[in-house]
Parts: C-alpha cells; structure tokens; sequence
C-alpha cells in the first residue's frame, strides 16, 4: 500500500510517496545505539553558535532533499527491500542531525533562538522515527498503522510552524536556509562568511541578483533534470502561468499541477498560484494554494529554489 503525502510538498516533483516494507528491527536497533552515543551536550559560546547551527540546517536540508528524492524513485527504479533500507538509514541519519541540533546548549544571547529550532527539529524527529516504524510495518492497512501515520504529519505539521519561528527570530541574526543581510562586525559572522557558507549550499543571491529582472521573463521555458542523455521538464513556465510534472512522468498529466505565477525581484521570489492540482489523475484539493519560493541561485541556464515552509530545496537546468 502507497502512502500519500508522507511528508507534505508543494508541488508534486514529490506528490506521491510510500513503499512495500519488511521488518528490520536490527536497523531500529542499531539507530539507537547511534542516537545515545550522539546524546551529550555541547555548549556553544556567543560566536560558535551561529555557524555551528548554519553548518547543521544546511546539512538537515541536504539530508532531507535526498530522502525526499529516494522516496519519489518510481518502483521499477529499485527493489523494495533496497528502498526500505535507503529510507530507514536516511532517516537515521536525520535523527543524528536532529539530535545535534537539541543537544546544543545555547549562550544567552540565542537562548530565544534556539529555543523554536529545537522544538522544530524535536517534532522532526518524533515523525521521522515514526516513518521509520511507518515504512517498515508489514500491514499498512491496520487502525493503528493509520493512527501512526496520522501522528507523523502532525509533528511534522508542528515541526514546519515551529521553523517558521525560528526562521522569524533569526532573521535578525543569521541567515538559515535562506540568506539575510548580517551586519558586519557583530562578533558573529561577517558578509563573507555568509557568502561562503551559501555558496556550499550552491546559494549565490548575488548571482540572481544580476541575472534575474522585474518582469522575470528569463524564467520562461522548461526547466526541469537530464537523464541518459535525454532534457526531462518538470517545470514549464508560459507567459504568466506554469505547469509542474511529476519526476520523469512528462507529458503525462496523472500527476500534475497548473496555474500562474508572478516573479518579485525585490524578495527573489518565485509566486506560484496553484488552480488545479492532480494525484494519480484525479482531481485533489492542493494545501497550498498559494506558495512563495525563494530564488537562490540562478545563471548558466540552472537555477535552485528553495521552499521555506516546507524547507525543500530543487534545483533544475533549463532546457536548450
């Protein structure tokens, strides 16, 4: 059985997810011995504690995108067993972020900071170590199995409000996940530093910056990734409306998304307005009607955008 919306996206490159599962009590087991070892405290000082949590977004954020993108592999790209096992390892290696993040014992100054980031990565957490007992359950059709999948996208609901928190207070500390101006001089970080760290997540505001204008017609065309040598559209901007396929599924519109879309320059930002939304070829109602993505990079016929309520970053090229 399919499990849909294991976690929430916006548009569905990640639209369907879920596999077959078999028992590996070993690999829970394993991941706990990993999660206590990984249980200690680390008190970080007044200028070690902004990289220090940077450094540990960016590296959840990877690790998210990449779980995101095994669990839309359709099913004839790998055997059940072998995905069932990608998954739970990658969820424990969220875990193992997660905790990094709660084990951090804050200096003063960030205590209200820190404060919503830990209770976004604790709600993390709980879903992902739901999904691991998710995934591998045998019957996917019991009460309880719903009741487990239920609980997870309630904390991961959480977890997302929480970040949005977090994202509002650190705002005039630290850029996380999308880039803010830091003054310079604060005994934190300088613009540079911040530059270099973005530059590793393949962030360059600089670049959209110079490459991006007011009416936004260098997005028009097809973006999306190249496979064996063959352009496959994912996104297919025209004049002022767009449409979205799922991985690898185009011109197939089972699932699919369409409607308009607006560029501001001033916040790089990407306005999607989402009209009609399609789940396995059936009409559904999209929980986000109107999604805003940030613009990080952009040039060379690539560009990467990254979802801050869902805290997903996709990266395309343009199509030639």
């Amino acid at each position: 059985m399919k499990r849909n919306k294991v976690l929430s996206v916006a548009i569905p490159i990640m639209l369907l997810a879920g596999c077959g599962g078999v028992d590996k009590a070993s690999t829970d087991n394993k991941s706990k011995v990993e999660a206590k070892q990984e249980n200690k405290k680390v008190k970080l000082s007044k200028e070690d504690y902004p990289n220090k949590v940077y450094e540990l977004c960016l590296d959840f954020n990877r690790k998210y995108t990449e779980h995101e993108r095994i669990l839309n592999l359709p099913a004839r790209k790998s055997t059940q067993d072998s995905s069932l096992e990608t998954l739970q390892s990658q969820l424990g290696g969220l875990i193992t972020v997660t905790d990094k993040v709660l084990n951090i014992e804050p200096p003063s100054e960030y205590e209200d900071v820190h404060k919503n980031v830990a209770e976004s990565m604790n709600h993390f957490k709980k879903s992902f170590e739901l999904n691991k007992k998710i995934y591998s359950a045998k019957d996917k059709t019991t009460s309880s199995h719903l009741a487990m999948v239920k609980e997870s996208d309630e904390e991961l609901k959480k977890a997302k409000e929480c970040w949005s928190k977090f994202e509002n207070v650190i705002n005039d500390k630290k850029s996380i996940g999308t880039r803010k101006t830091v003054s310079e001089g604060d005994g934190t970080v300088t613009e540079q530093d911040l530059k270099d760290l973005d530059r590793k997540a393949g962030i360059d505001i600089d670049a959209v910056k110079k490459n991006t204008t007011k009416e936004g017609k260098e997005f028009e065309g097809s973006w999306g990734f190249e496979k064996d040598g063959k352009f496959i559209p994912t996104f297919i901007f025209k004049g002022n409306t767009f449409e979205t396929y799922a991985r690898a599924e185009y011109p197939s519109k089972k699932n699919y998304v369409t409607g308009t879309w607006v560029y501001r320059k001033d916040s790089s930002e990407l306005m999607l307005t989402i009209k009609q939304a399609y789940a396995e070829g059936k009409p559904i109602d999209s929980e986000r009607h109107i999604i805003a993505l940030k613009v990080q990079n952009f040039g060379d016929n690539k560009m990467q955008l990254f979802d801050g309520e869902n805290f997903q970053t996709y990266r395309f090229v343009k199509q030639k």
